[in-house]
């Protein structure tokens, strides 16, 4: 049976440095490290790892060895070469060690003690996805952890570096193989010996020998053949009597190889209708005879040279055969992507570049706008929401590129960007750039650093007067409110839609005459309360905190505590339209208090509590407009009050429980309507009037 074998290049005798040193390297790593040199050409070293003289003080390298050392290590090597001349090499690095964490310990374990992990060839090698992996030494190409392993044909060790993706740290190893195929090893003793094809020089003094149909003789001096001819090398005693052994051995034509290039730059090296012969690398550690030979190297490698090859007929050396290769299993760097985002909210249009390496294509893929609805919530780029969004057609560009991504008009849109780079042979690992663009969400926390407040859900605004600043230059905006903020003195005027709701318990103080002012606008607030300074009582008069002109007002399950000083309104609205749904309003005044008081306004009510508490109390006030009010708890308490005062203004009331506690009870009915009223009253609850 054929024997074949694969080598996978950059191993012992394959530098790429100009120096011979291919393991330690300068920087900082964590495991101990292996000092490997390559010392196929005619040199000898020395080397020192406390800094002293390596020639004088010591040890003679004659193949890899761990460095036993950590922290930093100043390595001295002396490499004295046979023509007399010398070098000096030093290289420091420091040892930082470290065993990783639970996902990686596994892994770093198999090597961290001895700087070598043991591989069968053909064997499946786990590397962590939390990590990264390179193969070779100049300017590798970090690839994410995956399973890979070598073709179970291929003898030769490899120097493979890996690092955590977050933290960078750096560990290189030796990954020793130990192969699965086998070759021959057997060797044939001949008396002789060939040297470069054409030279044969005869060792056994005690024999004669005859090349071909020549004399008999004992050739003292080389005999140079030619090797595009067979020859029959025939040897037997110097002692030449009759009948005397006579043992040949022939010498066939010096083969031709044949060396075939796959599609993956692998090369197969054979010899075509001659079984005689066959081969190893030169500077092999197995000395195995194969019949043909792959010379591979790994995914993320790539190589150039030249393959010296031993061939040997009949398992008797004859001499050397190279073998040009170029390899290229290196893939281009993964694209890089530089965007205008800060983080992964962002406010406005998101310009990217997207650089790949000089003459790579590079493949871009965009996926289909996503539209968030839950806008509540945070989303980081892994959420699970995002997972099956759908992508583009691939689309392709000569080199480096720009792409804009643009937000749509209404929704906070997730787009997702796909990038790999092509070389011609290799692809690039994919990168991926995801980004929720928000127009009009904005968020606001005023626990948040206002430094870095720009209204995205990662980086939210302080305060409402930041947020509303950057609102009233818009159409429109939904606010989200976490937290307690307390609204600046005076007024603040809102000028475009809004939906302003909280979460995470969202409240809103405000201080000492203020108001926010709503015009020519809609105004939608939900899930928030809302509260004012209680040192508001000693001022004679308040602002009302919602004042509507020409606008449109919702509330649902809103929570107002208001003490109003000495005369003060919650909502004060003209040529508007005002609507409670499930909210509790409750305010205190010293001497006249009001919770709505409206004016050509439609005002609708709905399953909500109502309260006003003051010298004179009033829950609604409705002039000129429409008043609906339906399965409402509607009280008043002081000296005077009454529940609803209506003019010029129709509408209804229906199911409605209203609560009197007044001094003046006897006198005063619950609901006052003029006689320009039209006012229904269906199955309503009265008591304390």
């Amino acid at each position: 049976m054929k024997k074949f074998l694969i080598l996978c290049f950059a191993a012992f005798g394959f530098s790429l440095f100009a120096q011979p040193v291919i393991s330690p390297e300068p920087g900082t790593w964590a495991n101990r490290q292996m000092l490997v040199i390559d010392n196929s050409g005619e040199s000898d070293f020395f080397y020192s790892i406390d800094g002293s003289d390596p020639y004088q003080f010591g040890l003679a390298y004659d193949g890899p060895v761990l460095i036993d050392l950590t922290g930093d290590v100043k390595l001295r090597i002396c490499k004295n070469n046979y023509d007399g001349s010398s070098e000096n090499i030093e290289v420091n690095y420091r040892v930082e060690e470290d065993f990783g964490d639970a996902s990686t310990s596994s892994f770093l374990q198999s090597f961290m003690t001895t700087g070598v992990l043991n591989y069968l060839a053909g064997a499946e090698l786990n590397v962590p996805e939390s990590m990264e992996y390179a193969l070779g030494d100049k300017n590798p190409v970090f690839l994410k952890g995956q399973t890979i392993s070598y073709s179970e044909d291929c003898p030769l060790s490899r120097y493979l570096t890996v690092r955590l993706r977050e933290n960078g740290k750096n560990w290189k190893f030796l990954m020793k193989t130990n192969p699965r195929a086998s070759g021959i090893f057997s060797r044939v003793d001949v008396p002789f010996s060939v040297e470069d094809w054409n030279y044969i020089t005869f060792e056994n003094q005690d024999l004669i020998y005859r090349i071909d149909d020549g004399m008999w003789e004992l050739p003292k001096d080389k005999v140079y053949l030619d090797r595009t001819e067979p020859h029959m090398i025939f040897w037997q005693s110097i002692s030449y009597e009759k009948g005397n052994p006579v043992e040949f051995f022939e010498l066939p034509v010096k083969p031709q190889i044949n060396v075939t290039k796959n599609p993956d730059d692998s090369l197969k090296v054979y010899f075509e209708d001659d079984n005689s012969y066959s081969m190893c690398p030169e500077n092999s550690v197995y000395q195995e005879l194969f019949t043909s030979v792959s010379i591979d190297t790994f995914y993320g490698d790539e190589y150039k040279g030249v393959a010296n090859l031993k061939i040997f007929s009949d398992s008797v050396y004859q001499g050397i055969i190279s073998v040009p290769y170029s390899i290229d299993k290196c893939p281009p760097q993964k694209p890089v992507f530089v965007s205008s985002a800060q983080g992964f909210y962002s406010r406005e249009s998101v310009d990217i570049d997207i650089s790949t390496e000089p003459k790579a294509k590079l493949y871009i893929q965009i996926s289909d706008p996503f539209a968030i609805e839950d806008r509540s919530h945070v989303f980081d780029p892994d959420n699970e929401i995002f997972a099956n969004v759908k992508m583009s057609e691939v689309f392709e560009k000569n080199g480096s590129t720009k792409l804009i991504l643009k937000p749509s008009e209404d929704n906070a849109t997730y787009l997702k960007v796909k990038a790999w780079s092509s070389d011609g042979k290799n692809v690039s690992e994919i990168s991926e750039y995801s980004v929720v663009i928000d127009r009009y969400n904005y968020y606001v926390n005023a626990k948040t650093d206002s430094a870095l407040s720009e209204g995205t859900a990662e980086h939210p605004f302080s305060s409402l007067e930041q947020c509303l600043e950057a609102v009233n230059k818009n159409r429109y905006a939904r606010i989200f409110v976490t937290g307690r903020l307390e609204m600046k003195k005076g007024v603040t005027e809102l000028l475009s839609n809004c939906v302003i709701e909280g979460i995470e318990d969202g409240v809103i103080v405000f201080p000492l005459e203020s108001s926010i002012v709503v015009k020519a606008s809609s105004l939608t607030v939900k899930n928030m309360r809302f509260e004012n300074d209680s040192s508001a009582s000693r001022k004679k008069n308040m602002l009302s905190l919602f004042k509507l002109e020409n606008s449109v007002l919702l509330m649902e399950n809103c929570d107002f505590a208001t003490a109003l000083g000495i005369n003060g309104t919650v909502f004060d609205a003209s040529l508007s339209v005002i609507t409670l749904k499930n909210c509790a309003v409750s305010l205190t005044s010293q001497s006249y208090g009001q919770v709505i008081s409206a004016n050509k306004t439609r005002v609708f009510v709905y399953d909500s509590f109502l309260n006003a508490v003051a010298n004179t109390a009033v829950c609604i006030s409705c002039r000129d407009g429409e008043l609906t009010l339906e399965n409402n708890s509607l009280s008043v308490s002081g000296e005077m009050g009454r529940i609803a005062e209506v003019f010029a203004s129709t509408g209804v009331m229906k199911a409605n429980r209203m609560n009197g506690d007044l001094a003046n009870a006897t006198t005063t009915n619950p609901v006052y309507t003029d006689k320009n009223t039209e006012l229904s009253s269906i199955a309503n609850l009265v008591q304390g009037f």
